[in-house]
């Protein structure tokens, strides 16, 4: 599911803190964000909210009362009124027996013995302080411990996503899962290192990415240099084609040349025909003179070719025209 991405202004006003703050949160690893190829700052939202409902709250602090100072005087009241109260038997009845004397003893050196002033029933101890300091401490130094195993999670996640940032958009999932693998393996608090600079952790992750994408891109490289080839291969033989188009055409068009070069040659040879032919028929009576040179056309169109000379056409008109009498009318009436 697509999640929108936060500015920082607009995640510290979703989180209700500073920019600051968020700013503070970030290079700490307590909030994961990414950055844009310009440096910039993005936030996931659901990443923010679930900082705003889970991040730790200073519990307050219970005060307890300062214990007063003891006062002698109450002290020896209080004993007085309890000593009051005892049941003790009428003076009458009672006999104290006289106490046997004491052998004389060595006089020793007698110790002044300090007496603790009594604390009053109720009063809270000074050592429950002291506990209660302790035990404020030891969690504490919990909270403090859990906070740094967060923020190196939260270093290394976020390292991890910068990387994959890099993986180009056209890379196969196959080999994009061996990517999210090798930084699984790879990406760990132990291979990077939280004193380098931000800059060197993400040039050693990033490093991970193109390291297992070297293969990839070796292969895309055999490939593009096959294709190359191939295409080198295809223009080659298109050029071949072209000139070979070419040179058909070439040779059609020369052959289509000579072939007009001979029909005119012809052409100019059966016109010659004709004209001797004319000059041999002059004289001649218009009946004759005409038959005899269709005759004369029909024969050179015929016979005549485009490598004769003009000798030898008009000797074929003369063989043509030998067949002919002039005088002949074929029967004409005068």
């Amino acid at each position: 599911m697509y999640t929108p991405l936060l500015s920082t202004g607009e995640a510290a006003k979703l989180a209700g803190l500073s920019e600051d703050h968020i700013r503070r949160l970030a290079n700490r690893n307590i909030i994961d964000c990414t950055r844009t190829p310009g440096g910039h700052r993005r936030f996931r939202e659901d990443v923010v909210l679930d900082y705003v409902e889970n991040r730790p709250r200073r519990q307050p602090r219970v005060r307890h009362p300062k214990p007063q100072p003891r006062n002698e005087r109450q002290d020896i009241d209080a004993a007085v009124e309890f000593l009051s109260q005892l049941d003790y038997p009428d003076e009458e009845e009672w006999v104290e027996p006289e106490p046997a004397r004491p052998a004389p003893q060595p006089r020793a050196s007698v110790v002044p013995q300090v007496q603790e002033p009594a604390i009053p029933f109720g009063s809270p101890s000074p050592f429950d302080d002291v506990d209660e300091r302790t035990a404020e401490e030891e969690t504490r130094k919990a909270e403090e411990q859990a906070q740094k195993v967060r923020e190196e999670s939260a270093r290394i996640r976020n390292l991890k996503l910068g990387a994959m940032a890099c993986i180009p958009y056209d890379v196969p999932s196959v080999w994009r899962s061996k990517v999210i693998t090798s930084l699984e393996q790879k990406v760990t608090s132990e291979r990077v290192s939280s004193w380098l600079p931000h800059h060197e952790q993400a040039n050693q992750a990033t490093s991970v990415v193109e390291e297992t994408l070297q293969p990839y891109r070796e292969e895309k490289k055999r490939e593009k240099e096959q294709q190359r080839i191939e295409l080198e291969h295809k223009r080659a033989e298109a050029e071949r084609e072209k000139r070979k188009e070419k040179e058909r055409k070439k040779s059609e068009r020369r052959r289509e040349e000579e072939r007009e070069k001979s029909e005119q040659r012809k052409q100019q040879l059966v016109d010659h025909g004709m004209k001797y032919a004319g000059d041999e028929t002059w004289g001649w009576d218009y009946s004759s003179k005409t038959d005899a040179k269709r005759e004369v056309e029909a024969v050179l169109k015929r016979d005549v070719e485009q490598d004769w000379t003009e000798h030898e056409v008009e000797n074929l008109v003369d063989d043509v025209l030998a067949d002919w009498d002039p005088n002949d009318n074929d029967g004409d009436e005068w």
